[in-house]
């Protein structure tokens, strides 16, 4: 069974590939690549993740998760082209998420 799921996933990037499309398969797994980078505990602070020309950008809802990953922004980056197995990713954003209010 492996084998066969194998072999249809090849099929289906060589098909992308030929149309030019490999990459789009790439940018819609980078939310669970960020995931499996950042691990389950840090990507809980962010959401509303998006890709577009070059940039993932992400909502944080705290400042010392944002300080945290524009500190390791440079690995962060290599890491996600690196698991995506292409250079799609120039940039990652890090925007602070709106405050919720509460009504007591």
């Amino acid at each position: 069974m492996h084998n066969e799921s194998q072999d249809l996933k090849s099929v289906l990037l060589a098909v992308l590939k030929q149309n030019g499309m490999e990459n789009v398969v790439r940018e819609a797994s980078l939310p669970t690549f960020w995931n499996e980078i950042v691990g389950d505990a840090a990507a809980k602070h962010c959401s509303d993740l998006r890709f577009s020309q070059g940039e993932l950008k992400m909502s944080v809802d705290s400042s010392v998760w944002r300080s945290e990953f524009k500190m390791r922004h440079d690995d962060l980056v290599k890491k996600l082209n690196q698991r995506a197995g292409a250079d799609i990713v120039q940039r990652v954003v890090f925007n602070a998420r709106a405050a919720k209010n509460s009504t007591n």
